[in-house]
């Protein structure tokens, strides 16, 4: 039996710290210092490399999310990941799941593919569960980075999601479940000086409140930066990224 190499053993040490369940970005920061002598200059090639082998070829591993994965005998029953990949959950499925448990699963869509996307990613909710781990150790940022005045700060760490570039929002998520998007305008409201995008994430039945709230002042000022955009839209892009079965730069959600 051929002696599984130092990249291998180095990245399997890294599953039994975390218990089993990794993120790439667990192993882009924890697997290199673990290789004492290397040629590789990439080294995050090196290890998607090593995951391919592992998973594909000894069967050690499977995927468990964009970019989480899971030793075999740790992996959840059934990750959210997996069922959109067996095709077992469709976009007629989300008005089965809870209100409570699908704004999570929102939330860890929109980090997952923020963070394929080369985004830093942040959430306040932490704590929900998604593909096997915390919605706050998928993050890049486990606190709000401190890009501007803390009274604007402390106003927008409320928002549901958002990805930066170089620690400056880009893109802001609000997934709206329950209100009517008062309370997420007037968070995305407090950005309005940063060259930041607004989505409004909703039910597709929720759209016409969007569209009255968003014509009323102060928000009105903001109107050419703010979008909604339906449950089904966030779902399909990510079945899309994780089939590899579309095109998904087009989605509105990636644009520029």
């Amino acid at each position: 039996m051929k002696t599984p190499s130092a990249w291998e053993k180095a990245i399997l040490s890294v599953f039994e710290m975390q218990e089993g369940i990794v993120t790439l970005r667990d192993l882009y920061n924890q697997v290199p210092p673990l290789i004492k002598n290397t040629l590789s200059e990439d080294t995050a090639h090196t290890i998607r490399a090593y995951l391919r082998r592992l998973k594909k070829t000894k069967g050690r591993i499977k995927q468990i999310g964009l970019s989480t994965y899971a030793l075999t005998e740790a992996s959840p029953s059934e990750s959210f990941y997996e069922q959109v990949v067996d095709k077992h959950l469709s976009v007629k499925d989300l008005n089965s799941i809870p209100k409570e448990r699908l704004h999570g699963y929102m939330e860890g869509m929109l980090i997952e593919l923020g963070n394929l996307n080369d985004y830093e990613t942040y959430t306040p909710d932490r704590n929900p569960t998604f593909n096997g781990k915390r919605l706050g150790e998928l993050t890049t940022h486990q606190t709000m980075p401190d890009f501007t005045y803390p009274t604007i700060i402390d106003k927008a760490r409320t928002i549901d999601v958002i990805w930066f570039r170089e620690g400056f929002p880009v893109k802001t998520f609000d997934v709206e479940n329950s209100t009517d998007f008062t309370k997420a305008l007037l968070r995305a409201y407090q950005l309005k000086n940063f060259r930041t995008k607004f989505f409004m994430v909703a039910d597709g039945d929720k759209k016409a409140i969007y569209a009255d709230r968003i014509c009323t002042k102060p928000f009105d000022s903001i109107k050419q930066d703010v979008q909604f955009i339906s449950y089904e839209q966030v779902y399909e892009l990510y079945q899309g990224t994780a089939t590899a079965s579309r095109q998904i730069k087009s989605s509105v959600i990636l644009k520029s």
